[in-house]
């Protein structure tokens, strides 16, 4: 009996072990196990990237900013601007640009001053 609970204790412990080597760090990116897949964003994923574009957009059309390094992200409305800029003049151009940006809510100005 000893010998019966043996063997379905290894024969678990085997799956396991062969299931997690399957699935371990070796696989490329969209797939899993050997298994292919393809990443859909969520609306609100490509709400957000098309709202820091539009914004991205904006601060690369105004010819003051040209060599500053301004980077928007945005989360539900709320755009973040991240970076460098050469002045405090430009760093409040940019954050005025972002709030004007139709479908921006608030704007979070981390860009530092260089």
């Amino acid at each position: 009996m000893k010998q019966i609970y043996r063997v379905t204790a290894l024969a678990i412990l085997s799956t396991f072990l062969a299931a997690g080597c399957a699935t371990s760090g070796g696989d490329k990116p969209g797939e899993i196990g050997g298994i292919k897949y393809k990443y859909k964003p969520t609306a609100a994923e490509n709400a957000n990237k098309e709202l820091a574009n539009k914004v991205a957009k904006k601060l690369k059309a105004e010819p003051k900013l040209a060599n500053d390094y301004i980077f928007p992200s945005s989360n539900d409305g709320v755009v973040t601007l991240t970076g460098i800029t050469k002045s405090g003049a430009n760093s409040a151009l940019a954050e005025k640009i972002a709030k004007s940006t139709e479908g921006v809510k608030s704007v979070v100005n981390k860009l530092t001053l260089n």
